[in-house]
């Protein structure tokens, strides 16, 4: 992917982490290869190094059994996430609809606390796609920024130091022939506000600084 970073925002994301901060990265989601873009931007940049293998991501359950992406995913500390179509199936009666509605639930709110349990016990970073699903319109607007990234950063030891940061991905034009899902452009931000006292507070500010975010990515896409 091509990488580019905000002004002095690889200096400070150094500086933070090099200091003991965490990091918390809200990412927009492009495509299904976006976890390998996001591990190559890891391994391509050394200012993510000291992350590498003590960051959490969350992946669809089905790209565990996808070809060739399912053989690296794990290795990415990727965390299974069942979605609604993942678990419900055609023809299922009102009463299993409702069963598997409360084993969705449960899972999502113990996805949660694990990634809460693991930032605030073990000293983990977070990855997450905060929008999702993945983006099948305007490529340059953001989707709807669900609260999960908030829930988590709000439900951390305050006493934590946590730098959040925003990752815009920008695949271009999709041209018969083209390559651009293989060079992606990633914008790399921190947003001006640092907030979370209050998930519904931390949501709203992070969609706003992703959509600027993506904006950069833009403009900057080769």
């Amino acid at each position: 992917p091509h990488v580019v970073f905000g002004d002095e925002v690889e200096d400070r994301i150094g500086q933070e982490i090099k200091n003991g901060a965490q990091v918390a990265i809200a990412l927009t989601h492009g495509t299904m290869l976006d976890p390998v873009h996001i591990a190559a931007m890891a391994s391509q940049n050394m200012v993510f190094h000291p992350i590498v293998g003590r960051t959490m991501i969350g992946a669809k359950v089905g790209l565990f059994s996808t070809d060739n992406i399912g053989a690296v995913v794990p290795d990415l500390g990727a965390i299974p996430i069942w979605r609604k179509k993942d678990v419900h199936k055609k023809g299922e009666s009102e009463e299993e609809r409702e069963e598997l509605k409360t084993i969705r639930h449960n899972a999502g709110a113990e996805f949660i606390e694990t990634e809460i349990y693991g930032m605030e016990t073990h000293g983990l970073s977070m990855a997450k796609h905060v929008e999702g699903t993945r983006n099948k319109g305007d490529k340059t607007k953001i989707q709807k920024v669900y609260e999960g990234f908030g829930r988590v950063l709000s439900g951390v030891d305050p006493s934590k130091d946590i730098l959040q940061l925003t990752v815009a991905f920008y695949y271009g034009r999709w041209l018969n022939g083209s390559k651009t899902w293989l060079e992606p452009t990633m914008y790399v931000d921190i947003p001006r506000e640092q907030r979370r006292d209050d998930k519904d507070l931390v949501t709203a500010n992070i969609a706003a600084s992703l959509q600027e975010t993506l904006a950069l990515a833009v403009t900057h896409h080769k």
